[in-house]
């Protein structure tokens, strides 16, 4: 399955973990934001314009969307949650119980991280 992955760019370890674990798992990441984030974060030469449409080109280009709410304010996160939704992709919110309260109800599917891949193999 084709899946991009969103979460807060300060959590970008998190995700990069999550990403990988679902490689394992067989699937493909439509874009990996992590790259260009650990670029910026250690001083490289990133176009911001570039970054974002290539995140919105990979939300795109996805079966699903997981998105892992993160535990720190975030903004790109929720523009990728808008860009899926507005487009018919189905959204997968991954946080702690009751995190994800209006955002479960939009999207219909809210777990734990171990229950978002478990959701993922009745989804294909």
């Amino acid at each position: 399955m084709k899946i991009y992955v969103s979460a807060g760019s300060t959590e970008v370890d998190r995700a990069a973990t999550f990403m990988a674990d679902l490689r394992v798992l067989g699937h493909d990441i439509t874009h990996d934001w992590t790259v260009s984030v650990r670029a910026f974060q250690a001083g490289g030469d990133v176009d911001p314009y570039h970054a974002a449409t290539a995140d919105i080109v990979g939300v795109h280009a996805a079966d699903v969307l997981i998105a892992l709410v993160p535990r720190e304010p975030s903004k790109g996160l929720w523009v990728e949650i808008g860009a899926a939704l507005a487009t018919a992709i189905p959204v997968c919110v991954v946080g702690p119980v009751g995190c994800a309260d209006i955002w479960g109800e939009i999207c219909g599917h809210a777990f734990g991280e171990v229950g978002a891949v478990l959701w993922l193999g009745d989804y294909e």
